[in-house]
């Protein structure tokens, strides 16, 4: 797994987001980490009912270690993968 998707709150909007990660230590490739950016430069150009909008993106520095975040609008309802194969 590359990238894992959490609920959180954005701090300065103050609204729920889905808040995807780059996990391990894979945004230190830089491959990964521009494909990471690059999702969410196209993910923000999109304005479309059904396609969460892209609200913040980047790297920061945490206890001494990288991470790339892309935070998206918060879609509630379950597991697509899930919803897929029912």
């Amino acid at each position: 797994t590359v990238g894992v998707v959490f609920l959180g709150e954005h701090t300065v909007l103050r609204r729920r987001v889905g808040l995807k990660v780059l996990t391990g230590g894979v945004v230190g490739d830089g491959v990964t980490r521009e494909r990471f950016l690059t999702e969410a430069r196209t993910l923000a150009s999109i304005d479309h009912p059904h396609v969460v909008r892209a609200y913040d993106a980047g790297v920061v520095w945490d206890g001494g270690e990288e991470f790339a975040f892309l935070a998206l609008e918060w879609a509630a309802g379950g597991d697509l993968e899930q919803a897929v194969y029912d």
